[in-house]
């Protein structure tokens, strides 16, 4: 495994890529040209070594671009467009990432094939130990990983992602969790997943909280979760109105919607949600949350599940 960080930070100070007039981009832009160089040169190792042949290259990003407020240590001015948020958030400008899976051993149908399900990068955990293990870890598990887990009661079995709460995390483990990318290199051009767990946050300790910037009115990433769901995507919590409330939301969240069992006696604790329909709606522009209240439901369900079976980690 090789982290290249240096897209996070511009230290550098290159006349390469003359062409962007920006210095803040240009600067960014030398960063992700070295790594690309970084790469290049691995990639080069491997063969002048006769490894390339027998060596699956993944290639994948933890968040969308940078976007946030000028006084923060990493800004760089980024886009995610056409995509609503960036780094921070759980909209699709800061989750969706670009991605690819190289190798000589590849069958020859997935050579410049594009997938277009729904992945998740624990399912590369799950790829890896059938690529080099055969499937099975040193544990016994197979594909196994830490934030996995089925939960019956709710369908079809596949949970898993990221997943923090309130001091706890997911600790139950499917056993087909993260078969995903192993159906798709087996040759299942249809694999992916139904079901993504973004985000597990709720009463995060105050002691905790991590001062991002030093603009205290930025979204800090708390009482909120997120859920995708089939063709459905729902935001989730009583943290929702400080977050689109903040300078760098106030105009990119839509409109907030109550949840549909909010007790009208309880205004304190009353739960916001947001529902998109991420397949007809990929920038996330419309809460339809009031039109589809089952829905909102059945998925909060989901989301209760995993808060059930969460361990404290704090």
């Amino acid at each position: 495994s090789l982290s290249l960080s240096l897209s996070h930070l511009t230290f550098t100070v290159s006349t390469r890529n003359a062409h962007i007039t920006d210095p803040k981009k240009r600067k960014y832009a030398a960063m992700v040209t070295q790594l690309d160089d970084g790469i290049g040169r691995v990639v080069q190792a491997l063969e002048r070594t006769n490894q390339l042949d027998n060596t699956y290259i993944i290639f994948l990003s933890d968040n969308g671009a940078t976007w946030t407020p000028e006084d923060c240590w990493d800004f760089v001015h980024g886009s995610n467009a056409p995509y609503r948020g960036g780094k921070t958030t759980t909209f699709e400008g800061g989750i969706k990432s670009v991605s690819f899976i190289w190798s000589k051993l590849l069958p020859p149908h997935l050579h410049g094939y594009r997938a277009t399900g729904l992945f998740h990068v624990v399912d590369v955990y799950g790829l890896l130990e059938h690529l080099t293990l055969g499937g099975v870890s040193q544990n016994g598990a197979h594909g196994a990983n830490q934030c996995a887990t089925e939960v019956s009661q709710h369908g079809a079995g596949d949970y898993g992602g990221s997943c923090e709460r309130s001091g706890k995390s997911v600790s139950e483990v499917g056993s087909d969790a993260t078969r995903h990318l192993i159906d798709l290199i087996d040759g299942h051009v249809s694999a992916g997943r139904s079901t993504i767990l973004h985000t597990l946050i709720t009463d995060v300790p105050s002691s905790r909280l991590l001062v991002y910037c030093s603009n205290s009115n930025y979204p800090l990433p708390f009482n909120y979760s997120t859920l995708r769901h089939g063709n459905y995507k729902l935001f989730l919590g009583t943290g929702l109105s400080h977050m689109c409330g903040s300078d760098a939301m106030r105009d990119s969240c839509p409109p907030l919607s109550p949840h549909p069992d909010n007790a009208p006696e309880n205004t304190r604790n009353n739960i916001s949600v947001i529902l998109i329909d991420i397949v007809k709606d990929p920038r996330e522009t419309t809460n339809i949350a009031d039109m589809h209240p089952d829905v909102v439901r059945e998925m909060t369900a989901i989301i209760r599940a995993y808060e059930v079976n969460a361990v404290d980690y704090w």
